[in-house]
């Protein structure tokens, strides 16, 4: 009998690429678990816990926007799904750079604020490129690519490609 993480991620027969998928999975279900007990320490505690912010508002966003950020962007049609998130996250590095050289904001945010939406943008571009490469590409184990290989898999030429062509 299967416990219920490994039903609700079970695709395949036992031993096939996906119940392994399903048993990483289980496996990391356990360990936020665990840390957002306290087993692992304040530290990883504390780590879980906004993991677990950033992906709830994540999922809040995702159903309130209607998965937009897997789209290409309606204002710029040019730019791949990818591409429109690499954008976003540019603006959100820019304006951290402004927030920690000590430029005063005209609209009420905070450093801690801009970074928690680079990390969700972050979580967002992975999910999609796995999404697009239909496997995993991020975790223990995983496989990796350089960054010439997501750059040219992402935008051939294109401006944002140099986002993502940086060390990976």
């Amino acid at each position: 009998m299967r416990s219920s993480a490994e039903a609700c991620f079970h695709r395949g027969e036992p031993g096939g690429g996906v119940w392994v998928v399903a048993m990483s999975r289980e496996e990391d279900l356990n360990l936020v678990r665990e840390a957002l007990q306290g087993c692992h320490g304040e530290d990883a505690l504390r780590i879980a816990g906004v993991g677990m912010r950033i992906v709830s508002t994540l999922l809040r966003k995702n159903r309130d926007y209607g998965n937009s950020a897997s789209e290409v962007p309606v204002l710029a049609p040019g730019l791949s799904a990818l591409e429109g998130i690499q954008t976003r996250m540019s603006d959100k590095v820019k304006r951290l750079s402004r927030l920690l050289a000590g430029n005063d904001a005209a609209v009420q945010e905070s450093v801690t604020d801009n970074m928690g939406d680079l990390g969700g943008y972050s979580i967002l571009w992975v999910a999609l490129k796995e999404k697009i490469d239909g496997k995993e590409i991020f975790g223990v184990g995983s496989a990796t690519q350089t960054g010439a290989e997501v750059s040219s898999s992402v935008a051939p030429g294109g401006e944002a490609a140099g986002f993502a062509s940086g060390d990976g």
